[in-house]
């Protein structure tokens, strides 16, 4: 019952003196100070190391080995285990640059009654309208084919399916927001997690 009491009685200090600017508030923020205080690190060897300069240059020494790492040399002969579906024959055509007929063919495959995109154009646009815009469409493809940056469609940060951009990329990206969400920001930050398949 004492110590219930005592607990208690300090629940209602807290209460009372703990948003204040009293002893007892810059008491228990010198506690916490000392109790996050960082006075040692072990070291990977096992050893502990002292003072702020040492554990500075430790930990440069740490993440430099971690985050500098010799490139690892792939052994591409496992790649033998795996087998051949796609002869060279489909992979030069996978590389063939795309004609007008396949253009054609692939326009009039379109859905006479739906819209591909938000802009609301339907299949029966590009059927009746493809004498005027052939020539712009097969640019586009041929745009999209060489890999040209296709302006305001996809911006600059997307790194998925673009031709020499990595989708590691925005892993890093996402590993360097969430490093700096703590940053106060007009209005504040927030990290939304869509899909991680």
């Amino acid at each position: 019952m004492q110590d219930s009491l005592l607990s208690q009685k300090a629940n209602i200090q807290w209460f009372e003196e703990g948003e204040r600017n009293t002893q007892f508030f810059h008491s228990k923020l010198r506690e916490k100070r000392r109790r996050l205080q960082l006075n040692r690190i072990k070291k990977h060897k096992g050893n502990w190391v002292q003072g702020e300069e040492k554990i500075a240059k430790a930990a440069i020494r740490h993440f430099n080995s971690n985050f500098n790492l010799p490139t690892p040399t792939l052994d591409l002969s496992i790649l033998n285990c795996i087998s051949t579906k796609i002869t060279q024959e489909n992979r030069d055509s996978l590389d063939k640059e795309p004609n007008m007929d396949e253009t054609r063919h692939a326009t009039f495959s379109l859905s006479a009654t739906s819209a591909s995109g938000p802009d609301g154009y339907n299949g029966i646009f590009f059927h009746t309208c493809w004498d005027i815009i052939k020539d712009d469409i097969n640019d586009l493809v041929w745009d999209f084919f060489k890999g040209t940056p296709l302006t305001k469609l996809i911006s600059a940060n997307q790194s998925g399916f673009v031709k020499d951009k990595l989708i590691s990329e925005n892993v890093l990206l996402a590993q360097e927001i969430v490093q700096y969400i703590t940053i106060n920001n007009n209005g504040g930050n927030f990290v939304l997690k869509l899909d991680m398949a």
